[in-house]
C-alpha cells in the first residue's frame, strides 16, 4: 500500500490572467494561451531526452531525490504543476517525487523523444543538456586514477545508442557505442561540463572531477549519514572527511570558509576543520574544498612570503610584532584574516611565522 502527499498543488496561477484553477490546462484551452519560454522548452527537452513520460500534453518527471525534482520544478515555472510524494510501506524504498504538469500544447512536440530521440535537425542547447544529464547521466572510472573519468548515458538498443550519439554529436561530443552505453572521456568530458553549466542540487555528484568527490556528493543526496567517529583514534578516512565537507556545503552553502566549517563541525562528530584540511588539501583550505569539487571561502590569491610580508608591514607602521589576538586590529584592510593565515603558514606556528617576518625585515 502506498501513501501520496501533495507538497505543491492546486489551485495553480495562469500566468496571463492571474487567476486561480485546480486544472489550469482546461482554463488554457478555452480561454488563455500562454507561450511557453525558450528556457522552459529546452527544461522540456531535456527531460523528455531523459526519458520522462509526455502523454496529451502533459510531462511527468519522477526521481526519488527532492532536491532535484524542486530544482525542476522552479525551472518550469508556471509550467510545474503538481509535486507529490509517493511513500512504499516497506521502509527499505526510497519515496518517490512525482511532478506533473498541466496540459499544455506546446508539451506534446516532445511525445516520443524518449523512445524514438527527437527529430533529426534538433540541437543540443546548454539548458537542456543539464538537464538531461542531471537525470539521465553517469559517471564512472576506467581505472585508479581520477583522470580516467568517463562520461556514460544508458542505451540498451542500437536505435536509442543512435539518437543519443547523433544529438550529442550536435554539442561537439564524439561518443561511442561501448556495451549498453554511450560513453566519452579524456578532454571532451571536461568540454562537456564546461557547457553544459554548476551542478544541478541532488545530482551534484555527476559534475564531480574525482571518484571520492562523487561518491560524497552521492552519498549526501541520498540522505545517507556517516556515524560518528573518535577522531582521537584517528579513525576518520579520507571519505568520512569529503562526506563531512559535503554535507557542510549542502546545509551552509558555498563558497564555503574554514571558520563557517569549523563552526559547523562542533557538536555534530565530524572532524575537524584541521582534520579535514590535512586529510583533503595537505594543509591548504582552498586544495581540500577543490578535493570534492567545491569553492573555498575567505582566501586569498597570495603566496606565503606575501603573507610574511604582511607582517613586516603591521610591524612598520604600528612599532610592534601582532600576536595572533592583535593581528585582525592592526592588519591591512585587503589583507587575510586570522581565520585565513592558515593558508600561508605551511604546518607552522604564529611564532614561526614572527621569527620569519623578521628575518625579512633585517
Amino acid at each position: 500500500m502506498t501513501e501520496r502527499e501533495t507538497l505543491r498543488g492546486p489551485p495553480h496561477t495562469c500566468p496571463m490572467c492571474g487567476s486561480e484553477y485546480d486544472r489550469l490546462g482546461r482554463h488554457w484551452g478555452s480561454t488563455c494561451e500562454p507561450a511557453l519560454s525558450d528556457h522552459q522548452r529546452s527544461v522540456l527537452a531535456g527531460l523528455a531526452l531523459s526519458g520522462c513520460t509526455v502523454d496529451d500534453g502533459s510531462i511527468i518527471v519522477q526521481t526519488t531525490t527532492r532536491p532535484l525534482i524542486e530544482w525542476t520544478a522552479d525551472q518550469l515555472g508556471w509550467l510545474a504543476g503538481t509535486l507529490t510524494r509517493v511513500n512504499d510501506d516497506n521502509s527499505n524504498r526510497d519515496p518517490i517525487y512525482r511532478l506533473t504538469t498541466p496540459t499544455h500544447w506546446g508539451v506534446e512536440q516532445y511525445e516520443g523523444w524518449s523512445s524514438s530521440g527527437p527529430p533529426a535537425d534538433y540541437e543540443l542547447d546548454a539548458t537542456a543538456a543539464r538537464v538531461w544529464w542531471a537525470y539521465a547521466g553517469g559517471l564512472q572510472w576506467q581505472g585508479v586514477y581520477d583522470s580516467q573519468r568517463t562520461a556514460t548515458f544508458s542505451a540498451l538498443d542500437d536505435d536509442r545508442a543512435d539518437w543519443i550519439q547523433r544529438v550529442l554529436e550536435t554539442a561537439g561530443v564524439d561518443a561511442t557505442r561501448v556495451g549498453k552505453r554511450v560513453q566519452w572521456h579524456g578532454e571532451q568530458v571536461r568540454e562537456w561540463f564546461g557547457g553544459i553549466g554548476e551542478r544541478v542540487p541532488g545530482a551534484a555528484h555527476k559534475w564531480a572531477e574525482r571518484r571520492l568527490a562523487y561518491q560524497a556528493w552521492a552519498d549526501v543526496s541520498r540522505g545517507a549519514s556517516r556515524p560518528p567517529q573518535s577522531e582521537s583514534k584517528g579513525r576518520y578516512t579520507d571519505e568520512d572527511c569529503a562526506h563531512y565537507l559535503v554535507q557542510a556545503v549542502v546545509d551552509i552553502g558555498e563558497p564555503i570558509s574554514q571558520t563557517e566549517y569549523a563552526e559547523w563541525a562542533r557538536g555534530t562528530g565530524a572532524p575537524s576543520m584541521d582534520t579535514v584540511r590535512d586529510r583533503l588539501g595537505s594543509g591548504s583550505w582552498p586544495d581540500t574544498c577543490s578535493a570534492v569539487g567545491v569553492t573555498a571561502a575567505g582566501t586569498f590569491d597570495i603566496s606565503y612570503d606575501d603573507f610574511l610580508d604582511i607582517l613586516v608591514e603591521i610591524h612598520d607602521a604600528h612599532g610592534t610584532w601582532p600576536k595572533t589576538t592583535e593581528y585582525d586590529d592592526l592588519r591591512p584592510s585587503d589583507s587575510p584574516s586570522l581565520a585565513q593565515v592558515y593558508e600561508y603558514q605551511e604546518h607552522e606556528g604564529w611564532g614561526d611565522a614572527i621569527e620569519r617576518a623578521k628575518q625579512r625585515a633585517d
